[in-house]
């Protein structure tokens, strides 16, 4: 296997298996494979060693005295803390019932007795990548959420002072339509605000017409501010200069 695959999908495996010979067998074939590979000979020990220190990955043995890894299984994937580490039964078992089974308790693949060494490599290093990929994604998930969250929180407070502030506060898509004013601009307006809100800025303003609003966006682009007067129509007809500025 070369290095480059290797630094992938090395990690910290739990292998939890009676029979000291496979426990041994499988130990060496992935240590040398550079894994980091701890041993538990019963269900207990596994879950006092993952406890302790949680592997990347768990090959599980399913028929085992006193715990089977079903139930082994089953009480990782009831704990929060540790229900998305990969879990790859260990069987001699053929029976299709008892893969269902194995499914269904949790586990994401088997490998069957007795081991060939490129099937267990396989497997190992599919899950484990598998297993970092998801932890990523969620990882990026929590962090454009955190981002958006900040995001909405200063949205809030920009507009809780647009509403507070004494002099109006108009918004202007790209084709001149109002899209959020605040209670200053309501008023002074003469409009109701879904009125205004309905309206373009050549449709209250006498001497703006269309291209007249593109022309000015442009300009607005170009130079990042502006400042001039308009002629506004309030709702109650009258016609009012405005000095306006805008950004």
């Amino acid at each position: 296997m070369n290095d480059t695959l290797l630094e992938k999908v090395n990690g910290d495996i739990l292998i939890v298996d009676d029979d000291l010979n496979n426990l041994q067998v499988l130990s060496d074939l992935l240590a040398n494979e550079g894994y980091e590979v701890r041993g538990a000979q019963n269900g207990q020990a596994a879950l006092t060693f993952i406890d302790k220190d949680p592997p990347e990955l768990i090959l599980l043995d399913i028929r085992m005295p006193e715990m089977d890894g079903y139930e082994v299984c089953e009480r990782l994937k009831s704990d929060k803390k540790y229900r998305n580490i990969p879990i790859i039964f260990l069987s001699a078992l053929q029976k299709t019932d008892e893969k269902v089974k194995g499914f269904e308790a949790g586990a994401v693949d088997f490998i069957t007795k007795p081991f060939q060494a490129g099937e267990v490599l396989a497997r190992v290093g599919t899950h484990i990548s598998l297993s970092r990929l998801s932890r990523n994604l969620e990882q990026q998930v929590e962090e454009r959420t955190a981002k958006l969250i900040k995001t909405d929180e200063q949205l809030r407070m920009m507009k809780t002072a647009f509403e507070q502030a004494m002099d109006p506060v108009v918004f202007i898509n790209p084709d001149g339509r109002f899209i959020y004013a605040n209670e200053a601009s309501v008023k002074e307006s003469g409009y109701p605000r879904d009125k205004l809100l309905s309206l373009h800025t050549y449709d209250i303003g006498p001497d703006y017409t269309p291209e007249i609003w593109r022309d000015h966006f442009q300009e607005l682009t170009r130079v990042g501010s502006m400042r001039l007067q308009n002629k506004i129509v309030t709702g109650d007809g009258d016609t009012v200069l405005y000095d306006v500025r805008s950004n």
